[in-house]
């Protein structure tokens, strides 16, 4: 684990880390794994030397259930996210709130990871277990740019959480004043029509 916190790839390498080491261990103490450090690292690199052990479980989870994408997202590595799609690792994956990779983009503004993810043909639409979409979490956080990137691809405006808000009502909710006129000119609605408001 010393060789993948201080990124050493030397070390990495002579420990057999690429031919033969099982890779998959759990860190007591902190509950990661060898890849999560890579990807909170943020190392592409790195990772890319990890991913040529033949044993290593490129989808393995946290005790969040949390796998190496999400977590480079919540860093905002898309560069170590891009290599790590390509080795086929599970894009979806959500926390145990359901936030995924895009949901956590739109929380922290990382507008590099939402234009690639979008690019990437990745659902704009899902859920978290609460009902948020990214639009509504970018539009409570006056995350404007990636709001903006996430209407312009066919994010849904209107979508209402699970407590029948809708990205307006949030955004004013929240004081967010250009992402609120922002979604009235795209005709997003405050309340939308069959619901108790």
């Amino acid at each position: 684990m010393y060789a993948i916190q201080s990124i050493n790839m030397h070390y990495f390498v002579d420990l057999g880390g690429v031919v033969y080491y099982d890779i998959n261990f759990d860190h007591k103490a902190t509950g990661g794994f060898p890849l999560k450090v890579a990807a909170c690292k943020g190392s592409e690199l790195f990772v890319k030397l990890m991913l040529e052990n033949k044993m290593l479980d490129v989808n393995k989870k946290d005790n969040d259930g949390v796998n190496a994408f999400w977590i480079a997202a919540y860093f905002g590595h898309g560069n170590v996210m891009r290599v790590l799609a390509e080795a086929g690792i599970d894009v979806l994956n959500t926390d145990s709130k359901g936030y995924n990779a895009m949901h956590v983009a739109a929380k922290f503004d990382y507008k590099n990871i939402i234009h690639m993810l979008v690019d990437s043909g990745f659902p704009l639409d899902i859920q978290t277990n609460d009902g948020e979409t990214a639009v509504s979490i970018a539009a409570q956080r006056g995350n404007l740019i990636c709001l903006q990137h996430l209407t312009k691809h066919g994010s849904d405006v209107n979508m209402l959480n699970n407590y029948d808000l809708s990205p307006l009502y949030l955004a004013i909710l929240n004081r967010k004043t250009d992402c609120a006129e922002y979604l009235l000119e795209e005709g997003a609605l405050s309340f939308v029509e069959g619901t108790d408001r």
